[in-house]
């Protein structure tokens, strides 16, 4: 078992559980949380800005700076109906997904220029 973190308020409901090569995420008691084997998940496009308090507090750990690697997946975005369609490689445990370490800054990335405006690979759906 991980260390389970408490969250800093602008998280939201997501909730994180470091490990040492990898961290659980999931989203509370929301149930919002679809999850893809393998492939990623899916959330209301609102809790992006908590998915990126949450990453922030991954990079802070001990575990994540003693692991970080190289991302071994590619990670894109896509938004349908108020929904965030995030595809990276993750396992999944029903709602909850284990993330490696080495696709945090990538992921990061992605979200805050998708947040910013700058993200030029968003395909929004009807």
């Amino acid at each position: 078992m991980g260390f389970i973190h408490e969250m800093p308020p602008e998280a939201g409901a997501w909730q994180v559980e470091t490990r040492r090569e990898s961290f659980y995420l999931h989203r509370g008691e929301t149930g919002d949380l679809s999850t893809f084997p393998t492939t990623g998940f899916s959330c209301p496009e609102e809790s992006l800005p908590g998915l990126v308090a949450a990453l922030k507090l991954v990079m802070s750990t001990k575990a994540y700076q003693e692991d970080a690697r190289r991302p071994v997946g590619p990670c894109a975005i896509t938004l349908e109906s108020g929904r965030a369609n995030v595809h990276l490689p993750v396992i999944t445990y029903g709602a909850q997904l284990e993330i490696r370490y080495g696709e945090v800054p990538i992921l990061l990335g992605r979200l805050e220029s998708l947040l910013n405006g700058t993200y030029g690979e968003v395909v929004r759906g009807l």
